[in-house]
């Protein structure tokens, strides 16, 4: 895969990540992550007060215009147990975040786009972000 979780400084929540699908541009993308708390346990629903996106076209070094940002419900994003299966390949110990992006926020080949997921705790100092980059192609060749 072409797409990677990039590591902000402090960013020590975030202990792996991966993307799935959106390769393609005009593709949904869905992003997953084993994230801890700041007290060191796993994420969990409870542990925010929001959680929003924003899409970056950094070919061009600025938002997606439309849809490119949004909040997510924090409980359909973040699970109380890690989860494993077929989705998660990069270790055997699962994740606990998952957030789908429509394709409409991906809409050109041959582009390098940033993905900042901001969450916000219910200790606003304890707040951080995760970021993944993803680049696109043109499905035609």
């Amino acid at each position: 895969m072409s797409a990677h979780h990039v590591p902000l400084p402090g960013d020590s929540f975030v202990e792996a990540a991966m993307i799935l699908a959106g390769d393609w541009a005009d593709s949904a993308l869905v992003c997953l992550a084993r994230i801890r708390a700041p007290g060191g346990d796993y994420l969990v629903a409870g542990d925010l007060a929001s959680l929003t996106w924003a899409v970056y076209d950094l070919d061009n070094n600025k938002a997606v215009a439309g849809s490119g940002s949004g909040s997510l419900t924090p409980a359909s994003a973040v699970y109380a147990a890690l989860q494993t299966g077929a989705d998660w390949t990069e270790d055997s110990t699962g994740y606990n975040f998952k957030a789908t992006l429509g394709k409409s926020n991906f809409p050109k080949a041959r582009r390098r786009y940033r993905i900042v997921f901001t969450f916000a705790t219910t200790v606003a100092e304890n707040s951080f972000k995760a970021v993944y980059e993803n680049d696109t192609a043109d499905a035609t060749g």
